[in-house]
């Protein structure tokens, strides 16, 4: 009598079925306590600060937790987030209009005053590593509480 034979196409049919129900339709969740952020990354973050590393797996992490003035999408436009809107004044100066109602994790409110002290911070600290990047930055002025030119 002949054995049967299994094709491997029936084979992965089946191992695969099987996986599928042993997985169950329960959701994959971290243990972690309340307050505390998990992340799978493929290198150690060495810092949570924005403005001093050049990492891909910080950068990963970080866009998770601090939001930029202009996103960017797939296809190079810009698009609001902090900034609701903006307008060139002249050639080397711009007008950010900031959204409203946005506050920090400690609840004190998004305003002019934080795009400047986070501006100004990473300009004038040479040590920052991202420092470089702006430098060319020439002035940073509140115009009203929600407007920085």
């Amino acid at each position: 009598m002949e054995k049967p034979r299994l094709s491997r196409r029936r084979f992965l049919l089946g191992s695969g079925a099987v996986l599928g129900v042993a997985a169950g339709p329960r959701a994959a969740r971290a243990q972690a306590r309340r307050g505390h952020i998990i992340a799978g990354l493929s290198e150690r973050m060495l810092t949570l600060d924005p403005a001093n590393h050049y990492s891909i797996s910080s950068t990963s992490v970080l866009r998770h937790v601090y939001d930029p003035l202009l996103d960017v999408t797939n296809d190079d436009k810009f698009v609001p987030a902090l900034a609701e809107s903006w307008k060139p004044v002249n050639n080397t100066t711009w007008r950010f209009t900031l959204r409203k109602g946005v506050r920090f994790h400690d609840g004190t409110p998004f305003t002019a005053d934080s795009v400047l002290f986070t501006l100004k911070r990473v300009r004038d600290n040479t040590k920052l590593i991202k420092s470089f990047v702006y430098q060319d930055l020439e002035d940073v002025r509140k115009d009203d509480d929600y407007t920085v030119t």
